[in-house]
């Protein structure tokens, strides 16, 4: 009655996605990063999505975009207002 090892592997985060989850979360003491925050985020969206389930975090990727592109707005707002 033993149980066999499972053989599964479990997809990685993509170093991408995590590198941008955390300029999104800098975008915000440093606006121009939401830029960066926001071409990671697509790319790494890109990375995920073309590996057949081997890669994670799409997710990650999806809050660098929001938070990269909140950055931009709320940057783009600020210059108007001076």
């Amino acid at each position: 009655m033993s149980e066999e090892p499972s053989t599964e592997v479990r997809p990685s985060y993509t170093l991408v996605a995590v590198v941008a989850g955390f300029v999104g979360l800098i975008s915000f003491v440093f606006a121009p990063a939401g830029l960066i925050a926001v071409i990671l985020g697509h790319f790494g969206l890109w990375r995920v999505s073309r590996s057949d389930g081997r890669l994670r975090g799409r997710g990650l990727c999806i809050f660098a975009l929001v938070l990269g592109y909140l950055a931009i707005a709320l940057m783009v707002y600020h210059s108007s207002q001076r």
